[in-house]
């Protein structure tokens, strides 16, 4: 089991949701954000991301075909966290954590470019151009997306009237003192149920909590259940960003996956955290934008779902649950109850996969 979730959380990640990697997991914030190329030499890698002069030196292995990398710097020294490439080919290639360190994946959502020769001081191959891994994520890249979202009404979108209205080429979601929420209200967007797709949506809140509803169902209405009530996946929202970046299930499991894990839920299963994101919980809070613009983009392919906001991967859902899980069902945006919020969403691209 453990082949097969880590073989489709790492095709999933290379794959769809490339973002700025990592070298190795270490202690000090320079580690971040690096990647390594391997040079024609199985015991010298340099470092593409950084400060010049940094580099990984491979100390002595047994193992034959995977040599571990210990990430050094010249200016803090070497790392604690071991990585080796995992034997998927030069291109694309991903690490994992060596036996012996902290445990964390290094290189979740992070792949490693292969170059021949190291890179030149001018940041250029130094034997040439050559086969190259993953391109980084562009955050304004729509090519094969459609927009759903018409930008000066709510035409194919469906909520309650008097909280969600179209201005400015936004959707906007508002309560008040005179006009509050008594239950978590729900757009739902009519245009279809999307299985497999990327979702990428602009988002911008004041207060409360709120979030971006994919594969869900809406619930008949009666009881405590309004007209516009969603079951399902949820990419939170919260203007605090304790929750931003998780992937919760409105009405159903609640926290799946929280921010900067990845997770498996086993068949009849609770989830299991199965690895750590290349960057923790705190440290992806730091990239959300508090009253200003985010941007979330969802990818959901089979049984995997990979959250990225604002370019950076924070939380991976693979879900085996047959009973609970879903495949496709509706997409739509949350108002929460509570004091009076604004939330706004802009910029709404589907591509269906």
């Amino acid at each position: 089991m453990n082949k097969i979730v880590l073989g489709v959380l790492f095709a999933v990640v290379t794959s769809v949701a490339a973002q700025p990697p990592l070298a190795a997991r270490g202690e000090t914030p320079a580690a971040f954000g690096r990647r390594c190329i391997p040079a024609p030499t199985p015991t010298r890698w340099e470092t593409r991301v950084g400060g010049l002069g940094a580099d990984c030196v491979a100390p002595p292995s047994n193992i034959p075909d995977i040599a571990p990398h210990r990430a050094q710097d010249t200016r803090w020294g070497p790392r604690s966290a071991v990585v080796a490439p995992l034997r998927r080919g030069p291109h694309g290639a991903d690490c994992a954590p060596w036996g012996g360190t902290s445990g964390r994946l290094a290189a979740l959502g992070a792949t490693l470019d292969f170059h021949h020769g190291l890179l030149g001081q001018d940041g250029r191959g130094g034997r040439g151009d050559g086969p190259r891994g993953a391109d980084p994520l562009v955050l304004g890249d729509h090519a094969g997306f459609e927009s759903i979202f018409d930008g000066a009404s709510l035409k194919g979108w469906d909520g309650d009237p008097s909280f969600w209205r179209a201005e400015n080429r936004e959707i906007v979601g508002e309560s008040t003192d005179q006009n509050p929420l008594k239950q978590n209200t729900f757009l739902i967007w009519r245009g279809g149920e999307p299985a497999d797709f990327e979702l990428k949506v602009e988002f911008r809140m004041n207060s409360t909590n709120s979030g971006v509803q994919i594969r869900s169902v809406q619930l008949p209405p009666g009881g405590d259940v309004g007209k516009w009530v969603m079951k399902g996946y949820q990419a939170d929202i919260d203007f605090a960003n304790q929750y931003t970046g998780q992937i919760y299930e409105e009405r159903g499991r609640g926290f799946l996956a929280m921010r900067g894990q990845a997770v498996y839920v086993p068949d009849g299963g609770r989830p299991k955290v199965i690895g750590n994101l290349q960057q923790s919980a705190d440290e992806l809070k730091a990239v959300i934008k508090t009253n200003d613009w985010n941007q979330v983009h969802l990818v959901a392919r089979g049984n995997t779902i990979v959250q990225i906001l604002n370019g950076a991967v924070t939380s991976i859902v693979i879900d085996d649950d047959s009973r609970n899980r879903a495949l496709g069902g509706l997409l739509g945006f949350q108002m929460h109850v509570g004091p009076p919020m604004k939330v706004e969403f802009r910029n709404i691209w589907l591509k269906k996969l």
